[in-house]
């Protein structure tokens, strides 16, 4: 962040928590066994789930009006 000139320069990671509410949830709606699996599948995958769900942003500009692109993988820009 340029605080002098109360600019933007920053790359943003945004990766979600995968939590213990998942398994919770389908042990409640499922039952016992519904609920184990979910855990189990939840342990397993959990970096594959959270690699495909991080996503990654630039933000550049003034702090009035920030310019906000999602980044592609390899770093490329999307504009969205």
């Amino acid at each position: 962040i340029d605080l002098a000139g109360k600019r933007y320069d920053q790359t943003v990671l945004v990766v979600p928590s995968i939590g213990s509410g998942l398994p919770l949830a389908g042990a409640v709606a499922g039952g016992v066994p519904i609920g184990a699996a979910m855990l189990l599948m939840e342990r397993v995958f959990k970096n594959t789930i959270e690699r495909l769900t991080r996503l990654q942003y630039r933000v550049t500009g003034p702090w009035h009006e920030p310019l906000v692109e999602r980044l592609q993988e390899g770093g490329q820009s999307g504009k969205k």
